[in-house]
């Protein structure tokens, strides 16, 4: 697919409204939204700004784009976030983590990213993306979201956060992140591929002495659906999709690596778990799911279904600790012992409008061996879109 970038001059603004800031169990009733600009130095150039506040949780972010990520040959974008709560949730760090052992940080957070992407062959074959980021996060202190979770948690994670607590740690991630997309479409795909990935380290400036580096590779397959339903819009597609996360110490105090600096398995990756369920230094995930277009309205929305099966989990050595087996219960895992992978379905909608080719709103009911959780859910994430650690 060739790149171009067709000019429309003049400024858009567009309102942004994140349903899913309303309520959460975790940040309690709140509201949430913001504003997209587009045309600022560039006819495609994209600036947006969201603010959410709710009971227990305060945030804000921006993002600035030189020009649209996918069209253009060559652009830059500039970054930043910052949050603060008294409920994110720690359950612990690798297999090992309980969901009884829940406990809610008293945290602050910050960061500013920038990048730039560049497509050599003027084509989406291939975008190479050099990536820095400063990253901030202080742990004021914690509190167990249940009576008996100080008793069930692991001793090296108490130990772990209580050397946090108080102490500031900061330090910039630099990297190089590289996609390959075939896809048919962006927001709504029924063939193609797209593979991306990056390699990066993080070096402390907080006098920790901690280098910390990441591997990443992550890939989507979208295929047409065997059989067309004559009552849908269009066939639909199966998709089939895998994530890997690799991090590893350089230097510091080798037997403590911050949850700051870790890789969790969120909703999109293992959903029917509550938000940063699986905390460790390897993140593994896979899934099979089919979507497909339920309703066409007025010939510039539409309403997407979808259903996915993921099974992944968090190890702190995935060449050393993984194992194909699949664990229906609940149980925690001896981290001496070989893990198996956590289970779980989706079913949700995505509104997507046709003019920009992305959704706007979407919806995911999860359900796992611990519970069923609400939450919002995309089918791909790109790299090329700014998404916030702090969040």
């Amino acid at each position: 697919m060739a790149l171009t970038a067709p000019p429309r001059p003049g400024l858009r603004v567009r309102p942004l409204f994140a349903p899913m800031s309303l309520y959460s169990s975790s940040r309690g009733v709140g509201i949430g939204g913001g504003i997209e600009v587009r045309g600022i130095g560039a006819p495609d150039a994209e600036l947006e700004l969201q603010v959410r506040l709710s009971e227990r949780f305060q945030g804000a972010e921006t993002v600035y784009f030189s020009g649209d990520r996918h069209l253009r040959p060559l652009f830059g974008m500039v970054g930043g976030a910052i949050a603060t709560t008294d409920r994110l949730a720690f359950y612990g760090v690798g297999p090992g983590s309980d969901q009884d052992a829940k406990l809610w940080l008293d945290q602050v957070s910050g960061e500013v990213e920038g990048r730039v992407g560049w497509y050599p062959s003027r084509n989406s074959i291939l975008m190479l993306q050099p990536v820095a980021r400063f990253q901030y996060d202080r742990l004021d202190g914690y509190e167990p979201a249940r009576d008996s979770a100080l008793i069930v948690i692991q001793p090296a994670d108490r130990t772990l956060l209580d050397s946090l607590v108080g102490e500031p740690r900061y330090g910039l991630e630099v990297g190089l992140q590289a996609i390959s997309d075939t896809r048919d479409r962006l927001a709504s795909p029924n063939r193609g591929f797209l593979v991306q990935g990056g390699i990066s380290r993080f070096l402390a400036f907080d006098g920790s002495n901690l280098i910390v580096n990441r591997f990443e590779l992550s890939g989507y397959r979208f295929f047409p659906a065997p059989i067309a339903l004559t009552f849908l819009p269009e066939r639909g597609a199966i998709f089939l999709r895998g994530s890997l996360v690799i991090t590893r110490q350089s230097g510091g105090d080798r037997e403590i690596l911050p949850p700051y600096y870790l890789p969790f398995l969120d909703a999109e990756l293992l959903a029917g778990y509550p938000p940063r369920r699986f905390v460790g230094r390897d993140g593994f995930s896979v899934g099979v799911g089919t979507r497909g277009t339920i309703l066409a309205l007025f010939g510039a929305v539409l309403i997407e279904g979808f259903s996915i099966v993921m099974l992944g989990n968090a190890y702190d050595d995935f060449f050393g600790q993984f194992s194909p087996a699949v664990a229906f219960d609940a149980e925690p895992v001896d981290p001496n012992e070989r893990v198996p992978l956590r289970p779980s379905a989706a079913v949700g909608v995505n509104i997507v409008t046709i003019d920009r080719d992305r959704p706007i709103i979407g919806g995911l009911l999860g359900i796992g061996p611990e519970g069923v959780v609400l939450s919002s859910f995309r089918i791909v994430y790109d790299i090329r879109s700014y998404r916030p650690r702090v969040r």
